[in-house]
Order: structure tokens, then C-alpha cells, then sequence
């Protein structure tokens, strides 16, 4: 029974991190998340060219939770931007 408590507590402690940074990783110094700044992209506002806060990355990120794989579906659209996206008004750029 405490193996169990025990495995149960890791998995939880665990998964918060991880929730947390899915949702609010756009957000970090200059729209880049870790895996962004390793293939030199970052994440703007649509409308000031602004780097991604905070605010926005909870926006972009959330349809994904909750869409999944439907909220890609939209990458096929004129500007290229998930669903997230669009409710965000951000985009994902290329840097130098």
C-alpha cells in the first residue's frame, strides 16, 4: 500500500512540472521555449512582433491540451498557425 501512495505522490509531483512548462514554455526570455531556441524559432504576437508572454503561451497551449491533435490540423492554413495560435495571436518565426 505505501509503494503504491509513494508511486502515486512521484507521478503527481511529477506531472505538475511538466503541465506547467507545456502551458507557459512560449513565455520564456524572448518567446523561446528550450526546444525552439535548439531549432532557432521563437514565438511573437501577430500584431506587435512582441516575443510571446506569459498570457499568450497559456492561450497557445491550452487548445493543445485539450484539442490534441485537432488543434495542429489548422498548421494548413495561409499563415501556418495551430489553433492555438489564432486564439493566442501569435506565430512562430525563424531567428538568426
Amino acid at each position: 500500500m505505501r509503494a503504491i501512495l509513494g508511486d502515486s505522490l512521484a507521478v503527481l509531483f511529477g506531472s505538475i512540472p511538466a503541465v506547467f512548462y507545456l502551458l507557459f514554455q512560449d513565455g520564456l526570455p524572448e518567446g523561446q521555449s528550450l526546444g525552439k531556441k535548439g531549432v532557432n524559432s521563437r514565438v511573437i504576437n501577430a500584431s506587435s512582433g512582441r516575443p510571446c508572454g506569459f498570457g499568450e503561451s497559456f492561450v497557445r497551449n491550452i487548445s493543445l491540451l485539450i484539442l490534441t491533435w485537432v488543434d495542429w490540423i489548422f498548421i494548413f492554413g495561409e499563415r501556418r498557425q495551430r489553433l492555438g495560435d489564432k486564439l493566442a495571436n501569435t506565430v512562430v518565426v525563424k531567428t538568426n
